[in-house]
């Protein structure tokens, strides 16, 4: 049962994505076959994508997530990265990306859980902060993809707020903690041979 969760979660996030790359219609464009009825039934966006210890994202949210990766990609590599085979089980990056992005917002939910457990909160400060970067992204962003997926400023700041949380306990848990690095000791753990 939990493979068929995982398969599906997985199966809709791929089609979020082919959303996102195919992007919204441009006038006088076609659509490729059912990207129309997808386009106008967009309520699947509000439903849950993950819910991890009582903690959620929308598909919505996630589609923030793919479309940072979408354009950092395609700004590198152009449209045609998503096809790219990067083993011989035919796996794509875009395979790879949505497995990233699963991972990043299991991992986000977990530590946001953990930091409400714990009552940390952000500070007016850092609201501010988040404040003005979902007003940063808001004015950057793509109209069109804004607009294709119903993305509003309260999504966004939702996305910010959780992130800044979770890198707020981040630091609280690592704050009085030492780090010692040593690359000989890594090198000679990894391959067996000296360094």
């Amino acid at each position: 049962m939990r493979r068929v969760k995982r398969a599906l979660l997985l199966a809709t996030l791929g089609l979020c994505l082919m959303c996102g790359v195919l992007g919204c219609k441009k006038r006088g464009e076609k659509l490729p076959p059912g990207a129309a009825q997808r386009q106008e039934n967009g309520a699947y966006l509000d439903e849950t994508a993950l819910f991890v210890d009582g903690e959620s994202i929308t598909y919505r949210e996630a589609m923030l997530y793919l479309q940072t990766a979408r354009k950092e990609y395609e700004g590198a590599f152009g449209s045609g990265v998503w096809k790219y085979e990067l083993s011989a089980d035919e796996t794509t990056l875009s395979d790879q990306i949505l497995a990233q992005t699963k991972e990043k917002l299991i991992q986000l939910l977990t530590i946001v859980a953990e930091a409400r457990r714990q009552e940390v909160e952000l500070d007016s400060e850092e609201r501010s902060l988040v404040s003005a970067r979902t007003e940063e992204y808001m004015k950057k962003a793509d109209y069109t993809s804004l607009s294709c997926y119903g993305i509003a400023r309260k999504t966004v700041e939702k996305v910010y707020t959780e992130n800044a949380l979770a890198q707020k306990l981040y630091d609280l848990v690592t704050l009085d903690t030492t780090v010692e690095f040593s690359e000989r000791r890594l090198c000679k753990s990894i391959y067996k041979a000296s360094c």
